[in-house]
């Protein structure tokens, strides 16, 4: 498909009484994140992830102004009601986030505004940039300086982010979230206190995280030149990498191998890198997928990686030389949402939209399918149990329900043993405490629960 026929990269106009397209244009070059019409209505304005603002003219069908003073920040673009085109353009570093107010048209920045990292100006301006926008029209400097706000520099909240990793058994990892736009430092939860005893590189934007067996803890930000970090020496990384070739804000998704020496990324367009610490400037890459990539693993001695995309294939591949294995067999075509291998490295387990399914990694057939109940089906997290005699798995939300299931399964049998009910939004991480006694669930919601399994299984 020609790059210029994308969905996430083309405006459509539609007349929403007879069904008929009015205008397309097809001009951005990158995702399409914010569009917005103008008072009049005789204007469109698109922001797009290629560090465009694009203002359409709909009747004609035509750009008539672009605007790439902005860079990569994110960008929240407005029209008042008299037609002025402003936007907040978001950024920040360490401990502080900066939302920069600019009339677009003039191309003049009005103010800066400056906040602590996980204060409630930071959380509400980033919810809502209009209200940042309306503050700095009614508070304009006339000097130019950035306007701090001291009187708001409350405690970062404690919201975890989904993904939980236990550090052992009274210790429970998750990234502590700025609020807002990013999510500074790695948060060590107290389980019996339920209180964060501890926060890791906290001046440090973590995109991803991983514990290894040895007890390391290992982040990641995702940048054009990522860097990997060790949290017991945070002054130096112990690895920085790149795709040349891929455009800005490529990785979709991400995993460390749990031997703490690699990383692998895949794209929305279906490219799979594997960057070897010790070899950074020399990546594996994978080709084969030609959709979005959904999910990782790898297995526990990282030398073979299982994937599942959008273009509706499970995929194991040999890490050490790039090679694709095998597609994993499925009975129809299915995107896999979540992929997990167990302890001992010879099942893996897939999470799709009706059902979950469980491959021999040796001998690359199906073992058993588990279908979903039709009502709380989209079963995308998936953690084995230490013994790997278990799985849990989580729902995603879907239109009616309240609470989101965390089913719990003997893998011989695909026996149901219990049902959690808890999250009221997507379940998007599930981590089994390294005794097999306590099983914990990160929501959408923004919590972390507990769930004492004891009862339920053999440990």
């Amino acid at each position: 498909m020609n790059d210029a026929d994308r969905v996430d990269r083309c405006v459509s106009v539609w007349d929403v009484t007879t069904g008929e397209r009015i205008s397309h244009f097809s001009w951005h070059s990158d995702w399409v994140d914010v569009v917005t019409f103008s008072p009049c209505g005789e204007f469109l304005l698109s922001s797009s992830r290629d560090n465009s603002l694009r203002v359409w003219d709909i009747a004609n069908g035509t750009q008539t102004e672009i605007y790439n003073e902005f860079g990569s920040a994110w960008k929240q673009p407005f029209y008042s009601p008299k037609g002025t085109l402003f936007t907040a353009v978001f950024g920040g570093t360490g401990a502080t986030q900066t939302i920069e107010i600019w009339n677009v048209e003039r191309r003049e920045k009005l103010q800066v505004l400056e906040f602590p990292v996980g204060s409630i100006g930071a959380e509400w301006f980033f919810k809502c940039p209009q209200l940042a926008i309306a503050y700095a029209l009614s508070n304009k400097r006339s000097d130019g300086k950035t306007q701090t706000f001291p009187t708001l520099d409350e405690p970062n909240f404690p919201g975890p982010d989904p993904k939980v990793v236990w550090l052992d058994d009274q210790t429970l990892a998750s990234k502590r979230l700025g609020r807002g736009i990013a999510a500074v430092g790695i948060a060590l939860w107290d389980v019996e206190s339920k209180r964060i005893q501890e926060t890791l590189v906290e001046d440090k934007f973590i995109h991803s995280f991983t514990v290894l067996p040895c007890g390391d803890v290992l982040g990641t930000d995702l940048k054009r030149v990522s860097k990997v970090w060790n949290t017991s020496k945070p002054d130096a990384p112990i690895a920085e990498f790149t795709a040349s070739t891929e455009p800005p804000n490529w990785a979709r998704h991400e995993v460390f191998a749990p031997t703490g020496n690699q990383i692998a990324m895949g794209s929305r367009e279906g490219t799979l890198y594997v960057w070897n610490f010790q070899h950074p400037e020399a990546p594996t890459l994978l080709t084969g997928h030609t959709g979005h990539i959904r999910a990782l693993a790898f297995s526990p001695d990282g030398r073979q990686l299982a994937s599942g995309s959008d273009d509706e294939t499970a995929r194991l591949w040999d890490v050490k030389s790039g090679e694709e294995i095998a597609t994993l067999p499925l009975d129809a075509p299915h995107t896999i949402m979540g992929i997990a291998f167990s302890p001992c490295g010879k099942i893996i387990a897939g999470g799709m939209d009706n059902e979950i399914r469980f491959w021999c990694a040796e001998q690359l057939t199906t073992l058993r399918t588990i279908r979903q109940p039709e009502n709380n089906h989209r079963t995308y997290a998936l953690a084995f149990s230490p013994c790997g005699k278990y799985l849990a798995s989580g729902t995603w939300w879907q239109q009616g329900m309240e609470k989101m299931a965390i089913r719990l399964w003997e893998v011989a049998t695909a026996e149901n043993i219990h049902t959690f009910w808890g999250h009221t939004s997507d379940v998007q991480s599930l981590a089994f405490s390294p005794d097999g006694t306590l099983l914990a669930s990160g929501g959408f919601d923004g919590t972390i629960l507990l769930w004492d399994v004891k009862s339920f299984i053999d440990v």
